[in-house]
């Protein structure tokens, strides 16, 4: 099978990691394990490890990018439309507002903004319903 990179981690010790992937496509995922040595000597890990990520219909979900530059807003439309996303932080002060356009089912939506590391809420309206989510 043919894996596509995603992240790589640079260390000189041994240390347990952990990583999100924050753009990961509908359906199935599959992750695999490679570790390349300082003196280039690889080792491919035997467990490939399968995640489902398919949209729940009643559903917003956020990604993070780990460097803070942006987050992806994961969002099912039943129909296409124009919908206001606004982005707030916990104690309700408004960061962001935009207005996008949804495809009829799942959208994937890149918000090019820089949040320092605090919890917000993203909101959206999707066919009279509002749709809340902690990130």
């Amino acid at each position: 099978h043919a894996y596509q990179l995603i992240y790589t981690v640079n260390s000189n010790h041994k240390n347990e990691y952990e990583f999100t992937d924050i753009s990961p496509v509908q359906g199935l995922n599959y992750y695999k394990l490679f570790k390349i040595d300082s003196n280039g000597k690889s080792e491919e890990y035997d467990k490939v490890i399968a995640m489902d990520f398919g949209f729940n219909k009643q559903e917003l979900r956020v990604g993070k990018d780990v460097n803070e530059q942006y987050i992806d807003l994961f969002i099912y439309a039943d129909k296409s439309q124009q919908t206001k996303i606004i982005i707030s932080d916990i104690s309700g002060i408004q960061v962001h507002e935009q207005l996008v356009p949804l495809s009829q089912g799942n959208n994937t939506i890149r918000l090019p903004i820089n949040l320092k590391t605090k919890i917000y809420v993203a909101s959206v309206t999707v066919s009279g319903k509002i749709y809340s989510t902690k990130f």
